[in-house]
């Protein structure tokens, strides 16, 4: 049968509008790709003032990858919903078409689905992005990034280095310009210091005739290694090695001094004459005035400063003090449990207080209580808690017998 001019008319056009007009399932138009794009490429620089930027855009795209697929899901979920609503209507449409054919008219739902095709039912389309969304959507990536450290320190974080350089003054005796100098540049190669920083902490660091100097200068419009040369012009040492040598045979341990004192101030004159290793062991116990003290460091045998430090800092001696009589020895050792050397020749100890230090918890290896009046009871007492006791000095006393030998050799405790 042939179809009316005005039908085959209206029939192409309906048929051209459904393919200008993509369907449901059909890729929209790229519109969204190139506002993107634009997006991407709208600002090239600040990709490079900002490192994380592109992984920013990265993960940005990921996300709206992530909702389109979810938008094709749901649009999916829709027709199967909606598919029995077709069945139905595909019927009628075919009881219509019947009818119509009969009568002429055009169905109604041929009417509605032209109606959609027109454009005139609104479709599901992608949400586009203003700018100030990527903004808001690459802030909320970059806070939820963990965060990375920085190796550049900023310009305005001021770091506190006061304390870090020694002071140079030109009258204290054991100071010299060179070895300062060295430790300045040593200092500013540990903390990465700059020309400008160093010269602003060295300068802070002079004190008495060097501060006086620098506060006489015309200028201080100077680089580092003129501020280092114009130092050395100012304040020149010259060593005799000799005179160096005889300072540092002179000095001796003081009556009453603490160890470490005599210990760095020795340490400092042996660095001068250029003394290390075992001469300069030898150099520091050849000053030490206590013989009980200097021969039981000779017989450690160390070989370098630290280890004679360790030593006398573990080893107290207090020989020939007639007013020491021990009632302080309890709480000496619950706080020194480091003490390994006791020198207590000549004291005036008294047996009860001596019986009640816990000596099973101390670390004594050395014990030295030559000419006491300890009583027989208090050296027994003594000796079989001492753990690890290696060498024992008991001489000149009236308490020290067989019976005392018997239990310490019975209890086992002598190494």
């Amino acid at each position: 049968m042939d179809e009316h001019p005005q039908d085959l008319e209206s029939s192409r056009d309906s048929v051209r509008r459904r393919l200008e007009t993509p369907g449901r399932g059909e890729p929209r138009p790229a519109t969204r790709s190139r506002s993107r794009s634009r997006l991407r490429t709208r600002s090239p620089s600040r990709l490079h003032r900002e490192p994380g930027l592109g992984q920013s855009l990265e993960r940005i795209d990921l996300l709206e990858r992530e909702l389109q697929r979810e938008r094709q899901r749901v649009d999916a979920a829709r027709r199967r919903r909606s598919s029995p609503r077709r069945v139905s209507e595909h019927r009628e449409e075919h009881r219509h078409r019947s009818s119509s054919r009969r009568s002429g008219a055009v169905p109604p739902v041929e009417q509605r689905r032209e109606h959609r095709n027109d454009g005139d039912l609104p479709r599901s389309r992608s949400p586009s992005f203003s700018k100030r969304d990527v903004i808001d959507i690459f802030n909320s990536i970059k806070c939820g990034l963990p965060s990375q450290p920085s190796t550049q320190v900023a310009p305005h974080q001021k770091l506190d280095h006061k304390n870090i350089l020694p002071n140079f003054d030109p009258s204290t005796k054991n100071q010299r310009i060179d070895v300062w100098l060295k430790k300045v540049n040593e200092c500013a190669s540990v903390y990465g210091w700059d020309e400008r920083t160093t010269t602003h902490f060295a300068m802070q660091k002079l004190q008495g005739l060097a501060k006086t100097w620098y506060e006489g200068l015309n200028s201080i419009l100077f680089t580092w290694q003129q501020w280092q040369d114009k130092l050395v012009n100012a304040f020149p040492y010259e060593q005799n090695y000799g005179q160096a040598l005889e300072d540092m045979l002179k000095r001796k341990s003081q009556f009453n001094e603490p160890i470490e004192v005599y210990f760095y101030e020795k340490q400092t004159l042996v660095n001068q004459c250029d003394i290390v290793g075992k001469r300069a062991v030898d150099c520091i116990i050849h000053g030490l005035t206590d013989r009980t003290l200097r021969s039981g460091a000779l017989a450690l045998r160390c070989t370098d400063p630290d280890q004679l430090l360790q030593y006398l800092l573990e080893c107290l001696a207090v020989n020939f003090c007639n007013k020491v009589r021990g009632s302080t020895m309890k709480t000496l050792f619950q706080r020194s449990r480091r003490l390994t050397t006791l020198l207590m020749n000549g004291c005036n100890l008294e047996s009860e207080y001596v019986m009640q230090v816990e000596w099973e918890k101390s670390s004594i290896q050395e014990l030295d209580v030559t000419a006491t009046d300890l009583s027989t009871e208090c050296l027994i007492d003594m000796l079989t808690r001492i753990p690890n006791l290696r060498f024992l000095s008991a001489g000149q006393i009236n308490g020290f017998n067989d019976s005392v030998l018997k239990a310490w050799t019975e209890a086992g405790t002598s190494r």
